[in-house]
């Protein structure tokens, strides 16, 4: 392929050889070699990809793109319509406050007027009553620092209790955009999920199946050493034995022989 090349190049302008034939001879060769390194780029990657067993990874990262997404339309669709809620209920609280302020005042107006006429105990009793029920009636409202539900680690704790069937009941979609969603979502994620413990389900057991055998190998191993130990005592016990056996009836040989 590179003499061929060359050979163009240094073609002249004029000749036969130098044509657009040749040139797409070259081109064709020179496409086919960069396939072929593609071909062998990918190919290295599928091997590694089945030697590292990534497709578990793969599995996992799937699920957690799966959570993002199912996490951000969930916040698009329940948002709104929390920050909306928030905003009536202040609203409401902040109209219940002021009616209760006016009304304290016109009691205050009255019971002032009373006092004036005619100071007693009874009527300092009768404003202090006032006051208390001018305090139950302020209990009431939002906590003005109460976080939102709906952010984006919310939308991924909804999504997780929606895929795995868990449903705590601490956050439901309230929109109907939302109730359809979650629908559609739960639908499709419930058989993601299943895929993913079938998958790593297997994995462990492989996991704990190598540990089991590993170590019934490694007990085994021991169980049989000390029984070898424990025959090699006894041997060396009977050959010790008989050593004395030996000399013993070596010497009265020799005590016989003596006499």
């Amino acid at each position: 392929m590179l003499e061929l090349g060359l050979h163009v190049l240094s073609a002249p302008m004029g000749s036969q050889e130098f044509s657009i034939s040749a040139f797409l001879i070259y081109r064709h060769q020179n496409c086919n070699f960069c396939q072929v390194h593609k071909w062998m780029f990918w190919n290295i990657i599928v091997l590694k990809y089945d030697e590292w067993r990534l497709h578990h990874l793969f599995l996992l990262i799937i699920l957690l793109l799966y959570s993002v997404i199912g996490a951000v339309s969930f916040v698009a669709f329940e948002q709104p319509n929390e920050l909306a809620k928030r905003a009536h209920a202040k609203a409401y609280a902040l109209r219940r406050s002021e009616f209760a302020k006016l009304r304290l005042f016109r009691e205050l107006k009255t019971y002032h007027r009373k006092i004036i006429a005619k100071p007693s105990a009874r009527s300092f009793k009768e404003l202090r009553s006032v006051i208390i029920r001018y305090d139950r009636r302020m209990r009431f409202g939002v906590e003005k620092d109460a976080p939102l539900k709906w952010t984006l680690w919310g939308g991924l704790y909804y999504s997780g209790t929606v895929y795995t069937t868990i449903g705590y009941g601490d956050m439901a979609a309230e929109t109907v955009g939302g109730r359809l969603f979650t629908m559609f979502y739960a639908a499709a994620g419930i058989p993601l999920v299943i895929t993913i413990l079938n998958d790593w389900g297997s994995l462990l057991f492989y996991i704990m199946q190598n540990l089991w055998i590993n170590s019934l190998r490694h007990i085994s191993n021991k169980v049989k050493s000390l029984f070898t130990f424990s025959n090699r005592k006894e041997t060396i016990f009977q050959t010790n034995k008989d050593d004395i056996v030996i000399k013993e009836v070596w010497k009265s040989c020799r005590h016989n022989a003596v006499l």
